[in-house]
């Protein structure tokens, strides 16, 4: 057996790229599906199954999470939206009036 070349053991820059941008969109996806859990505060028995899917399964956890609650939200303003219900953010709010500006001041002589 020959001695092992030091450049040889040295990760490739593009895989060592791939890794960190995998590994960061996971940190950034369980992190978000944790803190929307956590921001709707649900301690039923549905909203503690979701959190442990969110902790124990590593990818499709969260991302079941963020899509079922995106999934939910949009279903809701449909409802709101046809029920005419306030806040339903069926169109956007009229623009105010144009306010009607000042003469421009005249110069002193």
């Amino acid at each position: 057996m020959g001695e092992v070349e030091a450049w040889r053991l040295l990760v490739p820059p593009w895989y060592d790229a791939l890794w960190t941008v995998t590994a960061t969109a996971l940190v950034l996806l369980w992190a978000g599906a944790l803190t929307l859990w956590v921001v709707r505060r649900r301690l039923d028995l549905h909203g503690l199954v979701d959190l442990v899917l969110i902790l124990v399964v590593p990818v499709l956890g969260p991302l079941a999470y963020l899509l079922g609650e995106l999934v939910a939200t949009l279903r809701g303003r449909r409802a709101r939206r046809a029920s005419g219900a306030p806040g339903a953010l069926s169109a956007p709010a009229p623009a105010p009036p144009p306010r009607a500006s000042a003469p421009p001041p005249t110069p002193r002589r």
